[in-house]
């Protein structure tokens, strides 16, 4: 459902807002600008050309004003009706022309002529004879005064014999420029509607072609084919881009072909490496197959030599008992013995070697529990001791191989209550933390510890704390050794961290991955021909040094 959701959204918002190409992104900024520039030019040429008409008209209407005034004069002087109302009926007539109004020098109208019948034409409220001006009375109309004065004339100086005024409508002149506004829009309209498709042209030739061209090129090599080049032969941004573009192209087509060849050479050094490993694991499985062929043979043949000795140093004894004298008897008693810790060392070795290259079933095991019941097979001789075992709560639930791991742990406290060197206030504290991927366990005594060189060997088979406090303990130096077999079963390690005198610290570590519910290691067991090269390796490695 949300992901249905989430594909209508992605649709809609597509939708809304279409893909817009290059080609259309630029006509229309070139029509923009053509536009912009356009309506600039025109605006600014309209004006130019409106202020120059009014300009012209204003001077025509000054000019007619005072030709008009200069007709006057004589009338005026003479005041003769007749002419006066004469020249006002023919100026009236003039274009532009709408009232025309003469005063006599005390400002009284003596004639007056219109062009339009029966309207009449508002004056300025003003009729004072000396005026000289040009007034706006409604839109389009304007009332221009001049003053009629007789120039000065032998002994005669000039003086005002009256006045004209002329109502002027503009409204033609704002017509024409109304109709050249009209005409430059039309222009404009042509000239931006035959310029869409030449841009479209231009833009497509010049600018989207080589893109496109780019991009073919730059989506052949992303798809593998590393022969694709622009060449774009242009002195510009685009040329410039292209050139990169097949510059970088040369580059990465030269750091694949080398990568080819030296993939080339890896694999064949890989197939070179992996039938030499599958020799040479043949080779350990064989050898490890042979070895522990040769412990068999070791248990059975020299097992059967060392029962007949020991059976016929009993019989001895019991036959001959009383005529032998002491020390035949002591001899006898060493040779049993010796064949006793022979038969133990033999036995040892081929239980050190099952848990090596015989790894048993994994199953989920509670720790805290199995520790629990390892320490309640020591209660007798912790208690014996008066040695304190203390074991920490939260332990976790591991994929192990219980029956090795319950060993590893016997061993471990074995350890520690045999090397305990005091009568009473012996402590040993088992523990748990998890750390760097690992299950580490530790078990911490205060015995009477490991000096340097006795830390380095004491996980070595047949290898024994030599001290005078650990003499007279029994042990063939076997149980740490197969602690560090277990551990490396899970893909651990054992080590212990001691000062002589100051007790010691022993650790077992797992592995998270290996111990884990899900691991395959928990669900099968593997035999030594099963198993993986490596561990093959390791496991005839460390037979090796046993």
């Amino acid at each position: 459902m949300n992901r249905m959701i989430g594909t209508i959204f992605t649709y809609l918002k597509g939708f809304c807002r279409p893909r817009v190409g290059l080609q259309v992104k630029s006509v229309l900024v070139l029509t923009a600008v053509v536009v912009v520039i356009t309506a600039v030019g025109g605006g600014s040429y309209y004006a130019v050309v409106a202020n120059g008409l009014a300009e012209s008209r204003r001077c025509h209407v000054r000019a007619l004003s005072e030709s008009l005034a200069f007709s006057l004069r004589r009338a005026l002087r003479d005041e003769d009706a007749g002419s006066l109302k004469r020249l006002a009926d023919e100026f009236v007539y003039i274009d532009g022309v709408r009232d025309v109004l003469i005063l006599d020098a005390e400002g009284n109208p003596v004639a007056r002529s219109s062009s339009v019948t029966g309207a009449v034409i508002p004056m300025p409220p003003d009729r004072s004879p000396e005026v000289s001006e040009t007034r706006r009375i409604e839109p389009g109309l304007f009332a221009v005064a001049r003053p009629v004065v007789l120039e000065a004339d032998g002994e005669r100086q000039a003086r005002l014999i009256g006045s004209v005024r002329l109502v002027v409508d503009t409204t033609p002149l704002a017509a024409s420029l109304a109709e050249v506004r009209r005409a430059m829009a039309l222009i404009a309209a042509v000239l931006v509607g035959a310029g869409l498709p030449l841009s479209c042209l231009l833009v497509g030739r010049v600018l989207v072609r080589p893109v496109r061209r780019l991009l073919m090129a730059t989506t052949r090599f992303a798809g593998g084919d590393y022969s694709a080049r622009a060449k774009l032969p242009r002195n510009d941004e685009i040329g410039e881009l292209a050139l990169a573009f097949d510059a970088m192209a040369d580059e990465v087509s030269r750091s694949h072909a080398a990568l080819v060849r030296a993939n080339e050479n890896l694999e064949a050094k890989v197939r070179g490496r992996t039938a030499k490993l599958r020799r040479v694991n043949r080779r350990l499985r064989n050898e490890i197959a042979e070895k522990e062929d040769f412990l068999r043979a070791v248990s059975h043949d020299l097992n059967a030599p060392l029962s007949n000795i020991s059976g016929l140093t009993d019989s001895v004894v019991r036959r001959c008992g009383s005529e032998l004298d002491a020390d035949v008897r002591r001899r006898l008693d060493r040779i049993g013995a010796n064949v006793k810790l022979a038969a133990g060392m033999l036995e040892d070795l081929l239980e050190l070697s099952r848990v090596r290259m015989r790894p048993q079933r994994r199953e989920p095991t509670d720790m805290y529990a199995l520790v629990r019941e390892v320490r309640d097979a020591f209660e007798f001789a912790l208690q014996a001791r008066g040695i304190e075992l203390e074991i920490h709560d939260h332990m976790p639930v591991l994929n192990v191989e219980q029956r090795r791991l319950r060993q590893a742990f016997q061993n471990l406290i074995d350890n520690a209550v045999k090397y305990m060197h005091r009568g009473q206030g012996g402590k040993i504290e088992i523990g748990y933390r998890q750390r760097d991927g690992q299950h580490e366990f530790h078990i911490a005594d205060n015995g009477p510890g490991l000096s340097d060189e006795e830390r380095r060997k004491v996980f070595c088979v047949f290898q024994r704390a030599a001290n005078p406090a650990t003499a007279q303990v029994a042990g063939r130096g076997v149980g740490l050794a197969l602690v560090k077999a277990v551990a490396a079963n899970h893909d651990g390690d054992a080590w212990v961290d001691s000062v002589e005198g100051e007790g010691a610290t022993f650790y077992l570590s797992l592995s998270a991955e290996a111990t884990c519910r899900g691991s395959a290691a928990g669900r099968e067991s593997f035999t030594a021909e099963q198993a993986e090269p490596v561990a093959v390796g390791a496991a005839f490695e460390t037979t090796e040094r046993t």
